[in-house]
């Protein structure tokens, strides 16, 4: 029987990247049920959230589960978004939330466009015991190009690639983001630590 990891997540698309992922590692993957009274997120990084979260989880639930966090850090707005980042935005539309980010650079278009996207993941199954990992991306913002992904995939460019997230095909985008790199990273380590059998 195949391993199983239950994530608390509401984002389809999201569960389905690590669906196809954790095939490649002979794991199964399932969101987490009823996740509708999600914890306050009080912490001061990606990591402490993903943390509190898979701690709040495994603890209402009795499951190891994983929980993920993460946001976008821009260089001409260190002040804004970070951990902050759902918060920031007055829209729940994606597109719409990508539109409000680059109207913070209408009144100064010569800032710098670098932006760095984090995603942290945690772990947990059991009192004090989890396994965390975190990665980052660093691209430049630009207006909206290309259909893929979601999120801030169609406003996130790879200079190196000189295409945004949303340009890339599903295997080259998997490739690049750090969530998934996290995430293949943390399975390694949980079958290497025989916490995944």
């Amino acid at each position: 029987m195949k391993p199983k990891i239950l994530i608390a997540t509401h984002n389809q698309g999201k569960l389905q990247e690590y669906q196809q992922v954790a095939a490649e590692y002979g794991v199964l993957v399932a969101g987490l049920p009823d996740i509708s009274t999600p914890p306050q997120e009080t912490g001061t990084s990606y990591l402490a959230n993903a943390l509190e979260k898979a701690e709040y989880y495994f603890r209402t639930r009795r499951l190891p589960v994983l929980c993920d966090d993460g946001g976008l850090a821009l260089a001409a707005f260190p002040e804004i978004l970070g951990v902050e980042t759902q918060r920031f935005f007055k829209s729940r539309d994606p597109h719409q939330q990508n539109l409000e980010l680059l109207a913070l650079y209408q009144d100064q278009p010569n800032a710098s466009r670098s932006v760095t996207l984090t995603a942290s993941l945690v772990y947990c199954w059991g009192p004090q015991k989890y396994l965390a990992v975190e990665k980052e991306l660093v691209g430049e913002l630009v207006a909206p190009i290309g259909r893929g992904g979601y999120g801030f995939d169609e406003i996130f460019y790879l200079p190196q690639r000189k295409k945004t997230l949303a340009e890339l095909t599903v295997q080259e985008r998997n490739a690049y983001s750090p969530r998934l790199k996290a995430f293949r990273q943390l399975l390694q380590e949980l079958k290497e630590g025989k916490i995944l059998v």
